[in-house]
């Protein structure tokens, strides 16, 4: 199973983010979880925090808030679809956190 956080195929500023599930031998996609409804976050793909779930079937990812610098980070339990959200926070200066944390 692959899984991946999609604005969809749209053009929209500030689309609804959903996580998909991809077939990886078809490649068909279909709706694992609503995450974000439209007009919230930006149509900007911040990224996974890690590549992959955590131990606790976890996803993170990176969303920017609308008309604005700042970000977000989502967690989404894969198997519940319970979302939780971070503080407002800017992460748009790391470029590498192993730097920062070292």
């Amino acid at each position: 199973m692959l899984l991946a956080m999609s604005p969809g195929l749209t053009t929209a500023k500030y689309p609804e983010w959903n996580l998909i599930q991809v077939d990886p031998m078809t490649g068909k996609s279909r709706l694992k979880c609503p995450v974000v409804p439209s007009g919230f976050m930006e149509n900007y793909y911040g990224g996974v925090v890690f590549g992959g779930v955590d131990e606790m079937a976890r996803l993170y990812y990176i969303l920017r808030v609308a008309d604005s610098y700042a970000d977000v980070i989502v967690s989404i339990d894969v198997n519940t679809c319970q979302r939780k959200f971070s503080p407002l926070t800017s992460l748009s200066h790391v470029h590498n956190i192993a730097l920062v944390m070292n």
